[in-house]
């Protein structure tokens, strides 16, 4: 996914994972899950954790992203759904 521009990203949340390190919460889920794959997987290599080390990064950064989206009104796609006529 292409931002327009740098305002752009000025105006979407972010996730936070333990080290500190930001990932921009992308609208675009698979870009948002290789970001989410690529920070655990350096974890992994710079820490030497195991699997389940890794994973647990993985679900702390994914269950952030749930929660944000879940309390974002502005988020794409996720406006209250049109009332049925």
């Amino acid at each position: 996914m292409n931002l327009r521009n740098a305002k752009d990203a000025h105006h979407l949340p972010i996730i936070k994972c333990i080290c500190g390190f930001e990932i921009l919460l992308l609208p675009d889920a698979e870009h948002l899950g290789l970001a989410i794959d690529e920070h655990a997987l350096e974890h992994q290599k710079k820490y030497c954790l195991t699997e389940k080390e890794t994973e647990d990064i993985k679900d702390n950064l994914i269950t952030q992203v749930f929660k944000l989206v879940s309390e974002t009104k502005d988020f794409p796609n996720n406006r209250p759904a049109s009332p049925k006529k």
